[in-house]
């Protein structure tokens, strides 16, 4: 059976912040058969990602479901657009980062929450509950994506052919793994309470599953031959023990279902050690970066065939900034068969590539095989310079750099020159309240037809003679 499979990338313009989706669709249909979206969220004004959110759901045509949604982290300006995704879209399965309590609420108050007036504090204490809870159309299951250690997924080999009929099952996949999960003890009354939740119809109408997943994840979509590996690169940042063990004296009343006077003074009495001890220093470094892409080896042909952005090369809106047939001769993993060009895409929302040791143990974890067809790069932290190190660029080597941020907002004017001049000889596009990115590519597979052995004679051999 031959199969022709048309699959997209959307960075949406929602300023500073990240907002971007995937596509597979069979043919030129407006309907995809696999949707994903990775992060959501904007501190430029809600009234982007209201705007894109719409824009997604017209593309979309009839088709209300996001298969995988991926949380990268939990700072504001990649999570607040989150509720109004859910009252939108069915989520199939949803990844975050696994991070601690006394982690989570560091966060919270980085980005100034961690009030009882605020919706966002309900998150940050228990993300399952809150997410559940907002869902109007429901989340099938909830995944906690762990520290992901050094050994990845190995490459697979050849598969069967895809099966892709375009049938509404085919959205579903499999976690393959060799290791089994673990949830830390820690955090068990966080998901003993969401369990609850669920048990009493208080969130949803619909059943959600919870499961902490184990490390080496790899999501296999066997009907069209698609695979994507989370990387949760967890710095594992020392939180002082005073820290700690005041969120452990307090947990019972901070993941109470009553939000009464014990959780407004948890929070308070918390908030005052964390302006002790850390003042205005930023102390999250997770981010749950995302590789997505085909599994080359069994596709006839695979790669982009197009982009629009803004180019910041040329400083204007270009339809084709890369010719990616010619790009792919200088690049120095390039497969033997051009046919099978890179279109993978790599996102790493606000994550750290800032030494040498933190790149390599990210391509490592991928394999050389996954990063030599990395078609398109969501650069890290909207293009900040302590999230980067020199020559982060060439080692990973992308035909397209995405810078998704306002560079007119705050004082940190991102992306950073330094940045883009290192992803300057990569396609580097801008992604702000203006301008989006997309990037268009083509799966073909085509069964080999079977021909008949020759015959000796046919060889031109005499039956008689020829050796036995």
């Amino acid at each position: 059976m031959s199969l022709h499979i048309h699959f997209n990338y959307n960075f949406y313009p929602v300023g500073q912040g990240l907002f971007a989706s995937g596509a597979l669709r069979r043919n030129k249909a407006e309907n995809p058969v696999f949707l994903w979206v990775y992060d959501c969220g904007t501190s430029s004004g809600s009234q982007f990602i209201d705007r894109e959110i719409l824009r997604l759901r017209r593309l979309t045509d009839s088709r209300n479901r996001i298969d995988l949604l991926i949380l990268s982290h939990f700072d504001e300006d990649h999570v607040n657009g989150i509720v109004r995704l859910l009252q939108r879209f069915e989520v199939g399965t949803l990844l975050l980062p696994y991070m601690p309590l006394a982690q989570r609420l560091l966060i919270a108050f980085e980005e100034g929450s961690g009030g009882t007036d605020d919706p966002l504090t309900d998150f940050y204490l228990n993300p399952v509950v809150y997410l559940i809870e907002q869902a109007a159309l429901g989340v099938d299951e909830i995944g906690f994506v762990p520290p992901s250690g050094t050994v990845g997924p190995e490459y697979p080999g050849e598969a069967p052919e895809p099966s892709g009929t375009g049938s509404d099952n085919e959205y579903k996949f499999t976690f393959e793994t060799k290791q089994p999960a673990v949830a830390p003890d820690a955090d068990q009354q966080m998901l003993t309470q969401a369990a609850a939740q669920l048990e009493d119809g208080k969130a949803t109408e619909s059943q959600t599953s919870i499961r902490y997943l184990p490390q080496g994840l790899r999501i296999r979509l066997d009907a069209y031959l698609w695979e994507f590996i989370p990387y949760n690169d967890d710095p594992k940042i020392a939180i002082p023990d005073e820290f700690v063990a005041a969120v452990d004296s307090l947990r019972k009343d901070l993941l109470s279902k009553d939000t009464g006077l014990a959780r407004e003074t948890a929070l308070k009495k918390l908030k005052e050690i964390y302006d002790k001890l850390y003042g205005k220093a930023k102390r999250n470094r997770i981010s749950l970066f995302l590789y997505s892409g085909p599994i080359y080896k069994n596709w006839t042909f695979c790669g982009l065939v197009r982009t629009r952005g803004y180019s910041m090369i040329f400083n204007e809106p270009r339809s084709e900034i890369l010719d990616f047939r010619v790009d792919q001769r200088k690049r120095r993993h390039r497969p033997e068969d051009l046919r099978k060009l890179p279109c993978s895409i790599l996102y790493s929302g606000d994550g750290y590539l800032n030494g040498v040791k933190k790149i390599s143990r990210l391509l490592n974890y991928l394999s050389e095989y996954r990063v030599a067809r990395i078609g398109v790069f969501q650069v890290m932290h909207h293009g900040s310079k302590y999230s980067w190190c020199p020559g982060t660029a060439e080692r990973i080597e992308p035909l397209s750099s995405v810078f998704s941020s306002d560079p007119n907002r705050g004082r940190w004017h991102h992306p950073h020159r330094a940045v883009t001049e290192d992803f300057e000889k990569h396609g580097p596009v801008q992604v702000d309240k203006a301008f989006d990115f997309t990037a268009r590519g083509n799966l073909f597979f085509e069964p080999p037809v079977p021909t008949a052995p020759l015959s000796l004679s046919r060889r031109g051999l005499n039956p008689s003679t020829a050796p036995r």
